[in-house]
């Protein structure tokens, strides 16, 4: 989603891009945000986790975390939970560029919005016709499909 596609673009700056990081970390990020949501299109992908039906979506952005936080100061309104063996995953699909906007906003304050579908899971998959920037703690790799799940206990994480 547009996450992963804004850390895209910052791992792969333009010219603009590039001076801002030197200069301004925060004003690079947004600008990557910003300028990515101007180029967004939404993703049509299938998203399957457990004890859920196969869910056929046009995803805008798509947060699979275990702490709320992500891609500097923005963040999910949920509570840390570290050692409950799950994925906090946060779906906002069907959003036009407006929406994006106003979701920059409301994430940079750790807040959600109504059109954003919450729910925890021990594993995730997703696919697509086409590839997708995938953004694993600020590396991108480009997919059709990709899998995440849990190995609990395995990885101590500071609190």
């Amino acid at each position: 989603g547009a996450t992963a596609n804004a850390n895209d673009f910052f791992n792969r700056p333009d010219y603009l891009l590039k001076h801002l990081k030197r200069f301004s970390p925060a004003t690079a990020i947004l600008y990557a945000a910003l300028k990515t949501i101007l180029k967004h299109r939404n993703l049509p992908a299938t998203i399957v986790s457990p004890g859920t039906a196969a869910k056929r979506t046009e995803i805008s952005n798509l947060g699979i975390v275990k702490s709320p936080y992500f891609s500097g100061s923005f963040h999910f309104n949920h509570p840390p939970e570290y050692d409950n063996g799950l994925f906090s995953v946060h779906l906002v699909a069907g959003m036009h560029r407006p929406g994006l906007v106003a979701l920059l906003h409301k994430l940079s304050n750790g807040g959600s919005t109504g059109e954003m579908h919450s729910w925890s899971t021990p594993e995730l998959a997703l696919t697509a016709g086409k590839p997708f920037a995938v953004e694993f703690d600020g590396e991108v790799i480009h997919t059709t499909t990709v899998r995440f799940s849990l190995f609990p206990h395995r990885l101590p994480v500071c609190q």
